[in-house]
């Protein structure tokens, strides 16, 4: 979309939105939702001039050179009664891909709040603010996506009046420091993640856990199925040795 020619901040620039899967969809692994995002950021980072996206995902080739990323949106959902362990995981990778400098650039926003008790919602926003505190700390906005028409706008009008550009620090490590996806931050840290979940299936098995006795799934792939996608039987040996840690070695 092109923003209108009286626009405060960027009069009759170009504005492009770009959304990106969750982590834990039942679709794909996480660590094949961290390499798409990686490799538009990548992509992107090569050329230069300004637009404006939020965390970016899809075909890298379906935007024009010259797009920059101004700033990007974290979207949890209110109605969750108890922050788990991926939760944690999946706003670390979050933070990671970002870097420290681009929280400046970041809204962390709340959404689906129609069944929400405004009380409820307000102690769940102060768990949140203990969760989110780096970020926070750092220069992200806490905002609410109540009315989605009225607020996503404030969030991009908010954002737009930000600095206009921060290079991604995972743009940094995969551009500037030729690093390949598994190789920067938050890649490791899914890589850490997947090893010590092989670790913990492990030990519980060998305890005798009965939830763990009553399947026939080899442990590796229960851990495969979360954090990479499906590969096809012939390309089994190539996925094994991709992991790092599939032998008990890891190469983070």
């Amino acid at each position: 979309m092109i923003l209108p020619s009286d626009h405060p901040t960027w009069p009759c620039r170009q504005l492009i939105l770009v959304d990106t899967p969750g982590f834990d969809s039942t679709h794909q692994g996480d660590f094949e939702v961290l390499r798409r995002i990686a490799v538009w950021l990548a992509d992107v980072s090569v050329f230069s001039s300004y637009c404006f996206a939020t965390l970016p995902i899809a075909d890298p080739f379906r935007y024009e050179k010259g797009t920059k990323v101004t700033g990007v949106v974290y979207l949890h959902d209110i109605t969750q009664k108890r922050l788990r362990k991926s939760n944690l995981l999946h706003y670390e990778v979050f933070h990671k891909i970002c870097g420290e400098m681009v929280m400046q650039n970041a809204v962390m926003a709340t959404t689906h709040w129609d069944p929400i008790i405004s009380t409820n919602g307000d102690d769940r926003e102060d768990e949140l603010r203990g969760f989110w505190k780096d970020a926070l700390s750092q220069g992200a906005a806490m905002m609410r996506i109540q009315d989605p028409l009225v607020d996503s706008h404030k969030i991009i009008e908010h954002i737009l009046c930000l600095h206009p550009y921060r290079k991604i620090r995972i743009q940094e490590e995969m551009v500037d420091m030729g690093k390949d996806v598994r190789r920067t931050e938050a890649g490791r840290l899914l890589m850490h993640a997947m090893c010590e979940g092989i670790n913990a299936l492990t030990d519980e098995k060998q305890l005798g856990s009965e939830e763990l006795k009553q399947t026939d799934t080899p442990i590796l792939d229960l851990i495969k199925d979360r954090f990479f996608p499906r590969r096809r039987p012939g390309k089994q040996a190539d996925y094994d040795n991709q992991l790092g840690c599939a032998g008990g070695s890891s190469n983070g």
